[in-house]
């Protein structure tokens, strides 16, 4: 091979490895639509990417009837900081067949314990421009009913008010 052709094979080899990286960009991150990813204002967005889990327990720690639990996502992209994401934020609906509606809070204590697992942040560490907090939101819910369950998803700094309110529906198994 002359050197142009082995200049070019090289420039080749190289751009190709860079290509499977696209494949590993959180869908949050990329400007596209995307089913798994909700926006509740231009500075907050939220992904719900899998599926949600009914247990007894989860991990060693055993629920008072059952834990709810999947993983979320939410991207901060306002300028200033903010002071943790407010419990309150992340509230579960579940309606019946027949149209009732109940809501359950946040186990606070279940959700921090899955974040320090995984080493991630918590809900009360800061929240700076750009910040792509994960999380484990884990719910007490009473029976092990699979349809009907939706997030109700209304940030707000912590001890603030809610800045934007949307509902996301969750899958779960």
């Amino acid at each position: 091979m002359n050197k142009k052709s082995e200049l070019l094979f090289a420039v080749l080899i190289l751009m190709c490895s860079f290509l499977p990286c696209a494949a590993d960009i959180d869908p949050i991150l990329v400007d596209k639509p995307y089913p798994t990813v909700f926006e509740c204002s231009p500075d907050m967005f939220i992904e719900v990417p899998g599926i949600a889990y009914i247990s007894y327990n989860l991990g060693d720690r055993a629920a008072e009837k059952y834990f709810l639990y999947f993983k979320a996502e939410v991207l901060y992209l306002e300028e200033g900081i903010w002071d943790g994401i407010d419990k309150s934020s992340f509230l579960l609906k579940h309606t019946t067949s027949e149209g009732s509606v109940t809501q359950y809070a946040l186990n606070y204590m279940m959700t921090a314990r899955e974040s320090l697992i995984n080493e991630w942040p918590t809900m009360s560490d800061p929240l700076f421009f750009g910040w792509l907090l994960p999380l484990n939101l884990v719910f007490d819910v009473p029976k092990m009913e699979k349809d009907g369950w939706s997030l109700i998803f209304r940030p707000a700094e912590r001890g603030g008010n809610a800045v934007c309110e949307i509902e996301i529906p969750i899958e779960v198994h």
